[in-house]
C-alpha cells in the first residue's frame, strides 16, 4: 500500500497516463504484484480496508497509516499478514465515525 498527498499527481494532457506506485515489469506479468484499489482520503477522515480474511476488514487512522506514506511512484509496503484476497478500501468521512460492515 501506498500512500502520498494529492499535490504529487500532476494534471496530464488528455491520454497521458499518470504513475500512481512502482511495480516491476516481471512482477506485474508474475502477477506477484498489482494494484487493487484507489482511494481518495482527507486529512481527517480514516481508511476501512475490506479483505477476504477472517476479519473482514479494520478501519485505520491516517496515524496507523504513517508507515506506508511516501512519494507518489514508489514501490509501496506490503499490508500485514491476514489481508488476503481482494481488497477494497473505503473512505470514513470524520463525520460519520462508523466502519462499515
Amino acid at each position: 500500500m501506498l500512500i502520498f498527498p494529492i499535490e504529487e499527481l500532476p494534471v496530464l494532457p488528455k491520454g497521458k497516463g499518470n504513475k500512481l506506485i512502482s511495480i516491476s515489469t516481471k512482477a506485474f506479468k508474475e502477477k506477484s504484484e498489482f494494484m487493487m484499489d484507489v482511494c481518495c482520503l482527507a486529512e481527517d477522515s480514516k481508511l476501512h480496508i475490506h479483505h477476504e480474511g477472517k476479519t473482514g476488514g479494520k478501519t485505520w487512522t491516517l496515524k496507523d497509516l504513517e508507515d506506508y506514506i511516501s512519494s507518489r511512484a514508489k514501490r509501496g509496503r506490503v499490508l500485514p499478514t491476514g489481508y488476503n484476497g481482494r481488497i477494497m478500501l473505503e473512505e470514513i468521512p470524520k463525520s460519520s465515525e462508523v466502519a462499515p460492515e
